[in-house]
């Protein structure tokens, strides 16, 4: 944990009372360290949030995050591989990522073309979709 600025206002004893004087050193790590809120804070020492950033401004800076829309791509890039393999279908993938189903149906195209491979076995997997089909309407229609 980084310390916080030696800029930000000292404890005064001869106010007690006051914001300065209240907050503890480590609060203000925790502060700084952006592991307490401004408003939590604010609310434990029962004063408005923007006087506690006034008095205590800056932060240390917000540690990098993983790149969350690379992760989410490939999330729904997996569903659309798992589409091909004929577990999934596009409305349940589009469910599971929380999109629309024309939103699947692209990445699905995407994935179709990134993996042709993939895609050759999809289309197998409809073809036999589309045979077993055929025959059950053949054998409804002939037992009518």
């Amino acid at each position: 944990m980084k310390p916080y600025p030696l800029t930000w206002p000292k404890p005064d004893p001869r106010r007690p009372k006051a914001v300065q004087t209240r907050i503890t050193d480590e609060q203000k790590r925790q502060l700084y360290n952006r592991q307490i809120t401004t408003r939590a804070l604010a609310q434990l020492l029962g004063v408005h949030e923007k006087y506690v950033s006034s008095l205590f401004p800056g932060k240390a800076p917000i540690p990098a995050s993983p790149d969350l829309r690379a992760i989410r791509n490939e999330f729904r890039e997996a569903l659309a591989l798992e589409v091909m393999r004929g577990n999934l279908s596009i409305t349940q993938a589009s469910q599971k990522a929380h999109t629309s189903y024309n939103t699947m149906q692209r990445i699905f195209a995407k994935a179709r073309i990134k993996y042709p491979e993939m895609s050759q076995k999809y289309e197998n997997i409809l073809q036999d979709i589309r045979r077993n089909s055929a025959l059950k309407a053949q054998k409804a229609k002939n037992g009518l």
